[in-house]
């Protein structure tokens, strides 16, 4: 705006010149003479000065405000190509490629993963997953994040994409094992060689009987042992490990349908046909058919 002044000023007092000029040139003879008194003259070319010196002067001072306009407008033209300039010096920097900080090449941004909420450390998708399934084949299910000196734990959801489902898998199974195994009062596996899942024991100290989520085989959650049918889980843990094979279980399950009685000495089954209910055993021992105990001060049985 004030260079636009300065020039309306400038033009208004050439205008005001030329118009004096003309004005005095219509008033010419033919010869172009303009006849004027001589006082007249004198006075005229006084007033001439008069508005040339006004003009030269308005001009002057009006000199530093144009070269002011004039600096402005340069800076303003400069200050605005400044952004076009840094946005193309920013252009390269956006498509630069990234190192992995495990095989330390350069990768591109889209085969960059950042697989932990807790840091920004970046690794190609082909090295982390052969990170994750070490870690997974040690037994470790807190995988830790591979930079240097990095705490933060992977998270499992962002890296299921570069693993294949098995070792998506196991990595789960690792850490509900590590999960479950906070409550190791209540945990129990699978009895049976070929399964050994772990579970949880919530029954709440009722009946022991199970039966496993992955095999569906039923086991004592009790004993932790294949399920001893007929066969309570004192008389189980009554056994000697020898006698707990399977074909003895089945023994001893016919023996309690039929209520027959071991002996307490030998643990031998015996079978009563009739008589009365003190016993001997071929291993010498006396005992009560009815309850079990030695007949020496067993004066009578209400069972018996």
């Amino acid at each position: 705006m004030a260079a636009v002044s300065c020039s309306a000023n400038a033009d208004l007092l050439v205008a005001n010149l030329i118009a004096l000029c003309e004005g005095r040139n219509e008033e010419a003879d033919a010869t172009g003479l303009l006849a004027v008194p001589d006082e007249e003259l004198a006075t005229e070319l006084q007033l001439q000065e008069v508005i040339v010196s006004s003009a030269m002067a308005a001009i002057a001072s009006l000199m530093p405000q144009l070269d002011s306009a004039v600096h402005t407008a340069t800076n303003y033209a400069a200050t605005a190509e400044t952004p076009a300039v840094a946005v193309i010096e920013c252009c390269p920097s956006a498509s630069s490629s990234e190192i992995c900080k495990i095989c330390l090449d350069h990768v591109s941004p889209s085969d960059v993963l950042r697989a932990s909420s807790g840091c920004t450390h970046a690794f190609c998708a082909a090295c982390l997953a052969r990170y994750i399934s070490a870690k997974v084949q040690e037994g470790i299910s807190g995988v830790k994040c591979p930079g240097e000196d990095c705490g933060s734990l992977l998270d499992p959801e962002l890296c299921q994409g570069i693993l294949s489902r098995e070792a998506f898998e196991a990595w789960c199974a690792a850490l509900c094992r590590s999960m479950v195994l906070g409550w190791s009062t209540k945990v129990c596996y699978c009895p049976f060689n070929d399964c050994s899942e772990i579970m949880v024991d919530d029954r709440g100290g009722e009946n022991p009987e199970s039966e496993c989520l992955v095999c569906r085989r039923l086991f004592c959650a009790q004993c932790r042992v294949p399920w001893h049918a007929g066969v309570s889980c004192l008389q189980y843990m009554q056994l000697a490990p020898e006698d707990r094979r399977k074909e003895d279980l089945l023994v001893l399950e016919m023996a309690n349908g039929n209520r027959w009685t071991r002996c307490p000495r030998c643990k031998f089954i015996v079978e009563r046909h009739d008589g009365c209910a003190h016993m001997t055993c071929r291993c010498g021992f006396h005992f009560c058919y009815a309850c079990g105990e030695p007949w020496e001060g067993h004066s009578s049985c209400n069972t018996a």
